[in-house]
């Protein structure tokens, strides 16, 4: 009587037979579909991975530090712009993407420190004035530091602001400080 409402545990000590081709078939099964499932995740998500970027770029490849997509500025044209800056919408905002410990050493006077490395939001404030400005230029340390391009691509995709006023300094905070241009500490 009892035994009707009890699994039966011995079931799972028998063996199965499962023929290897069928064994097989249902791998490749499951691996196909899921690929095609990361292929169509991948496509479909707006920071996806770029099948025509070279991700191991130090390994041997030369390639641009101006593949990111965004406008590329040079340490001339980041000082003229710097020169126009204005702290209020729809003026010109430099950001430092460096982490804040890195900031405390010196910035360009005048930049917005969004910390790429935290989890967390900027204040609305200065969502709303990046939203609405002429130009957003955006510097991390320079040289190999991606820190900028990281940002630049969490400001235009994760908190809306043009993508076309969006600009990286590529020199960074490094050529910023070797030209002799005004740094705060």
């Amino acid at each position: 009587m009892w035994g009707d409402f009890f699994f039966d545990f011995g079931c799972l000590l028998k063996p199965t037979y499962t023929p290897p081709v069928r064994f097989l078939t249902q791998c490749l099964s499951w691996l196909a579909a899921s690929l095609a499932f990361a292929f169509i995740a991948n496509a479909l998500h707006p920071a996806g991975l770029s099948w025509s970027r070279d991700y191991f770029h130090n390994s041997g490849g030369e390639t641009s530090p101006k593949d990111h997509g965004f406008l590329s500025l040079s340490i001339s044209d980041a000082k003229d712009w710097w020169d126009y800056r204005v702290d209020e919408i729809g003026g010109v905002y430099f950001v430092d993407a460096r982490k804040a410990s890195t900031v405390s050493i010196g910035y360009i006077p005048g930049s917005l420190n969004i910390d790429r490395y935290l989890d967390e939001d900027p204040s609305p404030d200065t969502l709303s004035k990046l939203q609405n400005a002429s130009m957003v230029i955006i510097y991390c340390a320079g040289g190999d530091c991606e820190d900028s391009v990281f940002l630049a691509k969490d400001l235009v995709y994760r908190w809306q602001v043009p993508l076309d006023i969006v600009a990286i300094f590529e020199g960074g905070f490094e050529k910023w400080k070797e030209a002799g241009h005004p740094i705060e500490q």
